[in-house]
């Protein structure tokens, strides 16, 4: 009888084990994964890259430009080099490559010099014809004067930025070329009040704010050698907010007054490529609210346009460069994410097997919206999850399988005389 028992013991434990196997995997297989919390996948996603620090070592190279100089904007100094020809009939023209001295002199072998000190281009265009008058007969000789090499120049770029120094660049850079080369501005720029302090003891106070908010470049501007770019600190009231959800900046800031959600978060650069706008949540006194990037929109969210209070939490989240497979399908897991694709298609990305359903009852979890949505032209988006369902006969068989289970526990219950006649009645 003791033995029979054991025997009974470890049947019924096999059953359970192979029945536990099963209800795991018809249990996946069923039911929707919800992986929308998954932050180490979402971590993955694209990183917003390094600015590129371009430095000009040496005049040899060329040297990147956003369009034709305004002759009446930029100003001559020493190291620009001037290409000079004089064009004399049927005669060979006159070539002559003029530099300007470091004393502020363009010299010109067949006029002499020139002093173009605080000149501009088109006030030093001026002068070399006017120097070519006094030895020929404009009328007869064709000038030509072009700028071919604008000098290099050094400026010092301090204050609230992440690498302050002094960089090397063209005369033809401005503002943000060598706040670039700097790495870019600290969390803390007061980016409406740089200050450009030349060499003169001249201070020109400037508002780069615009630039990243609106793309107005009306205040990005020339320099000079020797200039200082000075990025002042912003002035906070005191008050902190915390941020979750980006390891890259997650923990306390500090906040401006009366700053608000939208401009808080693009001043610490936490808006991105990969942020998630529909994602981002405000915590104020308990209360767990979804915030609006869209002025139209009318959800029940609030407006990023909210000021900040101490002691607000704010949540970010990553967008989902990936979609999930489940279900009837060859390879489960996760594909990227296509813009365009269907829920067909992503099925045949898995891969389809004999076990597969009707097509017609694909199911996609809307990672945005949560709710579950039927059909096989479903438009998917990131993060959305799809199960592809089974077929009626391999349902039908899972069934019977798990049934057989439960009878050969009867079956060998009965064997051992665990059940009996009267039991089962």
């Amino acid at each position: 009888m003791k033995l029979s028992r054991l025997i009974f013991a470890c049947l019924i434990l096999s059953a359970l084990l192979s029945f536990d196997a099963f209800a795991q995997r018809f249990r996946a297989d069923n039911e929707f994964i919800d992986y929308r919390l998954s932050s180490d996948r979402d971590k993955q996603t694209q990183k917003q890259k390094k600015l590129f620090e371009n430095k000009l070592k040496d005049t040899g190279l060329q040297i990147a430009s956003e369009g034709p100089i305004d002759p009446d904007i930029y100003v001559v100094g020493p190291g620009d080099i001037f290409t000079i020809s004089f064009g004399i009939g049927s005669l060979e023209d006159q070539l002559y490559t003029a530099p300007v001295s470091v004393s502020g002199t363009l010299f010109i072998p067949t006029l002499g010099g020139i002093d173009v000190r605080e000149k501009t281009l088109s006030e030093t265009f001026s002068l070399i014809k006017a120097k070519s008058e006094q030895k020929y007969d404009l009328n007869k000789i064709e000038l030509t004067a072009v700028l071919t090499q604008p000098r290099l120049i050094k400026v010092h770029v301090l204050g609230q930025v992440n690498t302050p120094g002094t960089y090397t660049g063209s005369a033809i850079d401005k503002v943000t070329s060598f706040v670039q080369q700097a790495e870019g501005f600290s969390d803390w720029a007061a980016l409406d009040k740089i200050q450009i302090k030349h060499t003169d003891g001249k201070v020109d106070t400037i508002d780069l704010s615009a630039i990243y908010s609106e793309a107005d470049l009306s205040q990005d501007i020339f320099l000079r050698g020797g200039d200082a770019i000075f990025v002042p600190p912003i002035a906070t009231d005191g008050g902190t907010v915390s941020i979750e959800g980006n390891a890259e900046i997650q923990g306390m800031h500090e906040i401006v007054k009366n700053e608000t959600v939208k401009s808080f978060l693009y001043r610490i650069r936490a808006i991105d490529r990969s942020t998630d706008l529909q994602g981002i949540y405000l915590q104020r006194n308990g209360d767990l609210t979804k915030l609006s990037f869209n002025a139209s929109e009318n959800n029940g969210s609030v407006s990023a346009s909210t000021q900040l209070q101490a002691g607000d939490k704010l949540f970010l989240s990553y967008l989902k460069e990936y979609v999930y497979v489940h279900g009837a399908v060859r390879n489960p897991g996760y594909f990227p994410y296509f813009a365009g694709l269907k829920a067909l298609d992503y099925a045949g990305l898995a891969g389809g097997t004999e076990e597969m359903g009707s097509l017609d009852r694909i199911q996609v979890l809307s990672a945005i919206s949560g709710k579950k949505v039927k059909g096989a032209q479903t438009d998917i988006r990131r993060g959305d999850s799809i199960f592809v369902p089974f077929s009626y006969q391999t349902r039908l068989l899972k069934i019977l399988e798990a049934a057989g289970y439960i009878a050969s526990i009867l079956i060998a219950a009965k064997a051992v005389g665990l059940i009996n006649a009267d039991t089962a009645k």
